[in-house]
């Protein structure tokens, strides 16, 4: 409850285990009195905290417990720098990091970037920036040297001596990019991400036995993606937030500029975000709301953007993964989404990665892979079900498959995990899913794909699984409920099906957000792949579809439903079936037939006159 910011509750609960743990062990007592060092001090309940601190650091040294020690000297520094009191703030995390024998290089970042919070505070940010350079590289440097198995281990940990797995680093960056330092500002922000997202890999990966974890990806260049010459007609915009009023920074990168804005906190639109969506879902399009969603989140960010601009490349960060951007009202009246061609990238990085168009892989498949409903589905109780048919689901798989030349169909008694994972591995251009999703908020790898039980499977095809096997496809198109929806966690956000398949090697995720209606979603979809034929990338098919949804009046639980997730300029290649020999095939099938009649006519003929 305190990791995901739940103050209160957490407050009830240490408390509860602290009146408890009085009466059975010390121990006990003592790792319940720290959090409420943290909880105190974030409810502004200074006097308290101190009173917890001094309670807590007595029985330490009482039971001889080093590293609580530790926790509660980062606690009084902590408690000291919230009221305003930098020099005791500084003096206790830099005593701290003299016993750094005894601190891992977790933990010594987690003091390190504090140090860089103070710092950027008060204008010290060379300061700032030489405790933030040194806690990047030297936490890159001890990851380098742990052995797969350690990697896991180290990511499944939530916390070493702070509460707040936000750091301050968001506070950091806004300080950074006020004051003209850019670079040093995008730097931080993409570090976080790209730790984030290896993060995740690992802890998905530590949930199937078979898979690999990957190793610590290559250091990235600020500066080399502040020299990327972006095209006239793409702008990439990316956000850094914070939990705890922390301010969200806005990178806004054109042809030949990085300019930043820093906007207020995040946290006020957490509430707005949840009922905009809400009534999206509904079918209504509440323009007031999308509006002002638009001012609090876009609207300096566009106003910075040069005329030419047609691509939004957005990579979102905190609640902001969960805003629909598609959705959101412009001054003019217009939907973004109709405005501009979009797509959602999970680092600055990959988005750079996206400016120019890149083409189809080689692939042993020429055509579409398509998965449908299964004819029976998994057991209720396992997946929140009971779950009902999908007519339109199953004639759309069926529609696609049959459509383009090469095509693969697995549905009905066919969709089983084991032959899903069999017919993934060769890849192609498109693997086109259409069956229920589960979406576990609670879980990073409880996202389920429900496919058909076997005897010896249950039928769900878990995010974990998906994100530790090989899915070499250029696109992926999950034509199914809520397959971006899943735990968040910082930096890059839900963790649910769409994100499993990025990990998996998918170039390009084509995703839903919330429910989808089988049957509403079929033209918007043909419409999408005939876009995909007529030689567009991903995103533009898609906004083709969209605007043209938008244009004769469809439900925005539709239209706002569907978003580009990955690269966002992959091209495929799809040719359709020689439809013209199937149109002809009845009528050579009645030829032949009428040509055997008359044969045996005539030989019948033939015998009656010898006779």
């Amino acid at each position: 409850a305190l990791l995901r910011g739940r103050v209160t509750q957490a407050r009830r609960e240490f408390e509860g285990l602290a009146i408890g743990a009085e009466r059975l062990s010390p121990h006990v007592l003592v790792y319940a009195l720290v959090p409420q060092i943290d909880i105190a001090r974030r409810e502004r309940r200074f006097d308290d905290a101190r009173a917890l601190a001094d309670s807590a650091a007595r029985l330490a040294r009482k039971h001889d417990m080093a590293s609580v020690q530790h926790e509660v000297l980062y606690q009084r520094a902590s408690l000291a720098f919230a009221e305003g009191h930098v020099d005791e703030a500084r003096t206790r995390w830099t005593s701290l990091l003299a016993t750094s024998v005894a601190l891992q290089a977790p933990a010594q970042f987690e003091v390190l970037s504090r140090l860089a919070e103070l710092e950027s505070s008060i204008g010290r940010f060379d300061e700032s920036m030489h405790w933030m350079r040194r806690g990047m590289e030297s936490l890159d440097a001890w990851s380098a040297t742990l052995t797969q198995p350690d990697l896991v281990l180290t990511a499944l940990q939530d916390r070493h001596l702070d509460w707040n797995r936000d750091l301050g680093l968001a506070s950091v960056v806004a300080a950074l990019a006020k004051a003209g330092r850019s670079t040093d500002a995008l730097a931080i922000a993409e570090w976080r991400r790209a730790r984030q997202l290896q993060r995740d890999e690992l802890q998905r990966r530590a949930l199937v036995a078979t898979a690999t974890a990957s190793s610590p990806s290559a250091p990235w260049s600020a500066q080399a993606a502040s020299a990327v010459r972006v095209p006239h007609n793409i702008g990439v915009i990316s956000f850094i937030t914070g939990s705890g009023g922390q301010p969200t920074t806005v990178f806004v990168h054109t042809a030949n500029t990085l300019q930043t804005i820093v906007l207020g906190s995040a946290d006020s639109l957490v509430e707005p975000i949840e009922r905009f969506t809400a009534l999206l879902i509904a079918g209504q399009w509440p323009r007031g709301l999308a509006n002002a969603l638009h001012k609090s989140v876009l609207h300096d960010a566009l106003a910075t953007l040069p005329r030419t601009v047609e691509r939004l490349l957005i990579v979102p960060d905190g609640p902001l993964h969960r805003l629909p951007f598609a959705a959101l009202q412009l001054a003019n009246g217009d939907a973004l989404g109709h405005r501009f061609e979009l797509a959602i990238a999970p680092s600055v990085q990959v988005a750079i990665h996206g400016l120019h168009p890149t083409r189809a892989r080689t692939a042993t498949r020429s055509g579409v892979l398509a998965i449908g409903a299964p004819d029976r589905w998994p057991d209720a109780d396992l997946a929140g079900g009971p779950w009902v048919t999908l007519p339109g689901a199953h004639a759309e798989v069926r529609r696609v498959a049959d459509r383009w030349r090469g095509g693969e169909l697995l549905a009905g008694i066919n969709a089983t995990s084991s032959a899903f994972l069999r017919s993934v591995k060769t890849g192609g251009p498109v693997l086109h899913i259409a069956t229920h999703a589960f979406a576990d908020e609670g879980s990073i790898a409880g996202s389920a794909l429900l496919l058909r039980p076997t005897p010896t499977d249950a039928g769900l095809l878990e995010a974990a699984q998906l994100s530790s096997i090989s899915v070499p496809f250029d696109v992926v198109l999950l034509s199914a409920c809520e397959t971006t929806v899943g735990l968040s966690v910082l930096g890059e956000g839900p963790q649910g099906l769409a994100s499993a398949m990025l990990q998996a090697g998918a170039r390009a995720v084509v995703a839903t957000r919330w429910r989808l209606d089988d049957q509403t979603v079929t033209s918007m979809l043909e419409r999408f792949y005939d876009a995909l034929h007529d030689g567009l990338d991903v995103t533009a098919a898609l906004t083709i579809a969209r605007r043209e949804a938008i244009e004769r009046g469809a439900s925005p639980a539709l239209w706002a439903n569907l978003d580009v997730f990955g690269d966002p300029a992959v091209l495929v290649r799809l040719q359709p079936r020689d439809t013209r020999l199937a149109g002809i095939g009845p009528w050579v099938l009645l030829s032949v037939l009428l040509s055997g009649w008359l044969y045996r006519s005539r030989a019948k003929r033939r015998t009656a006159l010898r006779s």
